[in-house]
């Protein structure tokens, strides 16, 4: 699956992941980005695409490839760039 199209100006930024272990992530949003919105036109449909699944077994209490889905723990404005905490696990 290919990341969605719209979504230019965030995998446009240098290093979008400022950290990231197997639990959580912090990436760098771009202003005229939505954090949770529309399908495939916000962040957390990006998030598969720019982070690493943690380093588990595949099991539904351990989450990696199919179960793997980060989550941002909190929102900013469409308009506001910034950095995001994201859930991993």
């Amino acid at each position: 699956v290919d990341p969605p199209t719209n979504i230019k100006d965030f995998l446009a930024v240098e290093n979008p992941v400022l950290f990231e272990d197997d639990h959580i992530a912090i990436v760098n949003k771009p202003g005229m980005l939505d954090c949770i919105g529309e399908k495939r036109n916000d962040l957390q449909s990006i998030l598969p695409f720019v982070l690493r699944p943690p380093d588990n077994k595949t099991t539904k209490n351990n989450p990696s490839s199919q179960y793997y889905i980060p989550r941002p723990v909190h929102r900013l404005d469409r308009k506001t760039s910034g950095c995001v905490l994201v859930a991993k696990s």
